[in-house]
């Protein structure tokens, strides 16, 4: 998971968004593609199949008025895995 947490280049307790990392496996929809700030408590974010979020924050507390949660949700790769595993001994 990818957690952006530092608005103004200071560290906020409080979590701005969460999306997953691409080692994952999941989704663009899932992903961050972009972060911006447009204005001085506002900040766009984009997940990298264009969907776009706005996060207010308070300037003095850092807290988020509101956020973005693309972890919770999000499909498990691993769950799909039908396998048992690789046999890489040497007996036949």
């Amino acid at each position: 998971m990818l957690r952006l947490v530092r608005p103004h280049s200071r560290e906020s307790i409080e979590d701005l968004a969460c999306f997953m990392v691409k080692r994952s496996g999941a989704g663009p929809e899932w992903l961050l593609g972009r972060a911006a700030f447009v204005d001085t408590d506002e900040i766009a974010l984009s997940a990298e199949d264009g969907t776009t979020w706005r996060i207010r924050f308070d300037t003095k507390s850092l807290s988020p008025m509101n956020s973005v949660d693309r972890c919770t949700d999000a499909p498990d790769p691993a769950a799909d895995y039908e396998g048992s595993g690789s046999d890489t001994s040497d007996e036949d």
